[in-house]
């Protein structure tokens, strides 16, 4: 990558918090879709950026034992914690969805409770935009 010969991997590494988190701040407060979609590429420039220098430091940083180990680290672990995410979200949602249903006998006493349910899950998208 460019901008690891020009300014080094530990600096690039640094600077991908720069579109990051300009690319979260757009996305958590967007009132309008092209906000969502310029959040989205920043984070995606972001984490390109990571990608790329991640591995190349350290295998540069590390000792020849352990280079291979550690050079498979991050995609590794971030692999793991996508598929963390995923589940803990279907668990977290189907959970929700049993308590708020076994709270109450009757088929009218639970909606109330399911509305209330819901609005504790964050929506994927911010109700305003256009689906």
């Amino acid at each position: 990558m460019l901008l690891n010969d020009l300014i080094g991997r530990k600096l690039s590494i640094m600077m991908s918090a720069v579109p990051s988190a300009i690319g979260y701040m757009l996305m958590g407060g967007a009132v309008d879709l092209w906000m969502l979609h310029l959040g989205c590429f920043l984070t995606g420039v972001a984490g390109g950026m990571t990608a790329a220098s991640i591995p190349v430091y350290i295998s540069e940083i590390s000792h020849k034992k352990v280079r291979g180990a550690l050079g498979s680290c991050p995609q590794i672990t971030a692999v793991f914690g996508t598929l963390t995410l995923y589940v803990l979200g279907g668990c977290m949602l189907t959970l929700l969805h049993k308590l708020t249903l076994g709270v109450c006998g009757r088929v009218e006493e639970q909606q109330p409770l399911r509305l209330m349910g819901h609005s504790c899950v964050p929506s994927a998208s911010p109700p305003c935009l256009p689906s």
